[in-house]
């Protein structure tokens, strides 16, 4: 039987959020490694819980998500585990167990990269993924499953689900019927979340350390794709998340939202983006070869290029701070990706 690793990277983490996201899965991993970015001198005040699968790693210091995931890698490499799980500290599930049980120790799963479908802030994004649903991978379903949660009502405001009957491809689902459910394709996985073989993510060159939280999903999904690994949503998965923290505003009567970040996410979000864009170049990846690669930078570049500074300038606080950091972002993001083209 497969070994799962799962380990949630932490910054100051509120007590009831963290609680909720570790009792949500730690039943069905077999060790949880809990990454401490806060600072040595605070972080044993955040050490809310303490179990048997739990130990708590870092480097007395903030070195953001990628490195930490790296590290981690390393840790499940060196101990053998097959599956790592990662988390962020704003996630929690409905039903992991489902997840693991369709992905771990299926035969018939592709080599891939796993995210669930996720709810809140990204209930949009899951709609835009699955309006190509003529592409999905149907799958067999391990037997004792028997149902799995779909949406009724997908407006962030009032989300219900419904049990679904798990069926064979003919839509039976009499006993004993060998059960499938579908794997369904996108490029809009995020870390949290996220499940792979390990053999996997160390083939595919573990996390890329020159990225310190934003960007770092775009650009192993990218990646992964290059070298030919898919990603897919798993149907069924119930996932809760905290995209940022957006402010509804109102301009002229018109109702928009801002990004709720701070300056100092502002900065890492545009330093990410030019890398992205010089790790991943038109030259080097035509849209006409990799068509999910420059949809991947299409998208990121109209949300925070065009997007976001306007709605910042119109209704965020800390306007002039905030589009401040975004040009130190930008302007260092541009410094780092011709530092590593050797320009």
């Amino acid at each position: 039987m497969s070994r799962l690793l799962a380990v949630v990277v932490t910054y100051y983490p509120e007590e009831a959020q963290l609680l909720r996201n570790i009792g949500s899965f730690l039943d069905d991993v077999d060790r949880l490694v809990i990454w401490e970015n806060t600072p040595a001198v605070q972080a044993a005040s955040c050490r809310f819980i303490h179990h048997p699968k739990i130990i708590y790693m870092g480097m007395g210091n903030n070195v953001g998500i990628a490195k930490a995931l790296d590290k981690v890698l390393s840790y499940a490499v060196e101990k053998k585990y097959d599956y790592l799980l990662t988390m962020d500290q704003d996630s929690d599930w409905e039903n992991f167990h489902w997840y693991k049980t369709v992905i771990v120790d299926n035969s018939d799963v592709p080599e891939a990269l796993f995210g669930p479908v996720r709810t809140i802030q990204s209930v949009e994004a899951h709609r835009v993924e699955c309006d190509n649903e003529s592409s999905a991978l149907t799958i067999s379903v391990p037997a004792g499953i028997e149902s799995y949660p779909q949406f009724v009502d997908n407006s962030i405001e009032n989300q219900k689900f419904k049990l679904i009957q798990v069926t064979d491809e003919k839509g039976n689902a009499e006993e004993g019927i060998e059960s499938r459910i579908r794997l369904i394709p996108t490029m809009n996985l995020i870390t949290s979340g996220m499940l792979a073989k390990t053999s996997l993510l160390q083939r595919l060159g573990g996390y890329w350390q020159e990225l310190f939280v934003d960007g770092i999903d775009e650009e192993l999904v990218c990646r992964a794709k290059v070298q030919g690994v898919p990603s897919y949503f798993v149907e069924g998965t119930v996932f809760h998340h905290q995209l940022g923290y957006p402010i509804r505003k109102r301009f002229f009567g018109k109702a928009y939202t801002v990004p709720g970040y701070s300056e100092a996410r502002l900065y890492d979000r545009y330093r990410s983006l030019c890398l992205l864009k010089a790790r991943f170049p038109l030259t080097r990846y035509p849209a006409a070869d990799y068509p999910e690669i420059a949809g991947v930078l299409s998208r990121l570049k109209y949300d925070w290029e065009k997007t976001a500074p306007v709605r910042i300038l119109l209704g965020a606080d800390h306007r002039l701070a905030k589009l401040r950091a975004i040009w130190k972002g930008s302007r260092d993001g541009k410094k780092a990706a011709r530092r590593l083209s050797g320009k």
